[in-house]
């Protein structure tokens, strides 16, 4: 499952757990959040050009999930400052959909959930 995080809040998350619960049960998958970057300025030199990446000053992370079904689970996700103290905590239900970005015949379907301020990948 995917997270990112917007500034300005980024700036202070520096750490990030996730816990997915179905069924009764819950799968809590290893998070590490991540600067994002996005294409840059583009440089060119004769006939050369190059483009840098330039920081967003927001964060990503991913974590697997293992057997997310097609049916409604509850996110919750917990960020911390560099001092362990909380950023924010919330919980969110959502039903992820699948999705097959390379063709029917792919064995990797993608799962994508959003909701509101959050923006997330599950892929399987």
């Amino acid at each position: 499952m995917g997270v990112t995080v917007e500034a300005p809040l980024a700036a202070d998350a520096q750490s990030v757990s996730m816990e997915v619960c179905w069924n009764g049960g819950c799968k809590s998958p290893a998070v590490i959040l991540n600067p994002s970057s996005r294409a840059g300025e583009e440089t060119c030199s004769g006939d050369t050009c190059s483009v840098g990446l330039a920081p967003t000053g927001s964060k990503n992370g991913f974590g697997t999930v293992e057997d997310l079904p097609k049916q409604p689970v509850e996110v919750r996700l917990a960020l911390r400052d560099a001092a362990s103290r909380s950023v924010l905590q919330r919980a969110i239900k959502v039903t992820p959909q699948g999705r097959f970005p390379n063709g029917p015949q792919s064995r990797v379907p993608q799962f994508v959930v959003t909701r509101g301020e959050w923006l997330a990948r599950i892929c399987r």
